[in-house]
């Protein structure tokens, strides 16, 4: 369980990263961006990543691009 809230911890620190600079970048509706990068990352993670194990790999690299 520890290293599951560790890669969620890790992708959302990601994914906020991520829609933030692109937000200073184009001053877009940064709260619309925001949700929509964690909403994609919290329904999907969960069947990706169990136990700290990766079910699926080609999900969970999605994932790392769409955070990165």
């Amino acid at each position: 369980m520890i290293r599951f809230m560790r890669h969620l911890s890790i992708f959302c620190a990601l994914a906020l990263w991520s829609v933030a600079a692109s937000a200073a970048a184009n001053s877009g509706n940064t709260a619309q961006s925001l949700l929509h990068a964690l909403d994609y990352l919290a329904v999907d993670y969960p069947q990706v990543v169990i136990n700290g194990d990766i079910i699926d790999a080609g999900e969970y690299a999605e994932q790392r691009e769409f955070a990165a």
